[in-house]
């Protein structure tokens, strides 16, 4: 099983924390890392592979440091290339009415790899679900939003293509009903609280309170036969990568790869 990563790295040395350097040339809006561990045991909880080359999505705001270094110039024209791409490509266009940009900066890490079955946690309004389902439109898809109002968005889109089954449940390791502590933007939210890092180096985010949700292992949802090989297990929940694996591990073996939000900044509380 392969096990790739994209995120949000800085150079760290705090004790259970990775080493990390963001390095090298643009390619397909990506920017392409190169990762020198530090504590290898702490690195690998959530997984043995992880390759030494990750893709690291633009997101739709940038620490401070960030911005003061591009500026919102450069900021507008990374945004406005992508509307572009977007809109010249009519495998993504129809997801602009519903206000979603396909996530097209993970096509790098993806490319030349193919998924008969795609599972997205933490689809939120179905940003990777739109890409995966223009790049494999074979492939089923299973996607996860715990959210309401993302939710809704992700259902109306996953309505355009008949492979795509939407749920509006976080994955984890056992039944239940958690709170998720919702912030705004929303894509930040996560079912572990915030620090006070995740807002200085994200001052644009807040806390706006907490809110029930449903949570269940993959099992409750998806079958082993529901996935065709090869299967792609994406994750992107806001710290809570490690017991979302868990609440996966009757599955993991239908998986030929793995591909998670992995920051060396720990912005959420354990």
């Amino acid at each position: 099983m392969a096990l790739l990563t994209f995120g949000i790295t800085e150079s760290v040395g705090g004790p259970g924390e990775c080493q990390a350097s963001i390095r090298g040339p643009a390619r397909d809006d990506a920017r392409v890392a190169w990762l020198g561990v530090g504590n290898a045991q702490h690195c690998a909880q959530v997984g043995q592979d992880l390759l030494t080359r990750m893709a690291s999505t633009t997101l739709s705001f940038q620490p401070k440091r960030e911005a003061r270094r591009g500026g919102a110039v450069a900021d507008l024209a990374r945004r406005a290339q992508k509307l572009v791409r977007l809109i010249a490509d009519r495998r993504f266009r129809a997801g602009l009415r519903h206000g979603v940009a396909a996530t097209i900066e993970h096509a790098g890490a993806l490319a030349g790899r193919s998924f008969a079955s795609v599972v997205d946690i933490g689809a939120n309004r179905g940003q990777f679900t739109l890409f995966v389902a223009g790049l494999y439109p074979q492939a089923r898809i299973f996607a996860f939003e715990p959210l309401p109002g993302p939710y809704a968005v992700l259902a109306r889109i996953a309505a355009g293509h008949d492979r795509t089954h939407t749920f509006q449940a976080a994955i984890g390791p056992r039944a239940a009903t958690a709170r998720i502590h919702l912030m705004h933007p929303d894509d930040c939210s996560s079912l572990l609280a915030p620090t006070g890092r995740q807002t200085a180096m994200f001052p644009q985010t807040r806390l706006a309170g907490t809110l029930p949700v449903e949570m269940a292992p993959l099992h409750a949802f998806v079958g082993p036969g529901d996935l065709c090989a090869p299967a792609l297990l994406k994750l992107d929940v806001q710290g809570f990568e490690l017991a979302a694996l868990e609440g996966c591990a009757s599955l993991l073996d239908r998986f030929a790869a793995v591909y998670l939000e992995c920051s060396f900044v720990p912005l959420y509380a354990d």
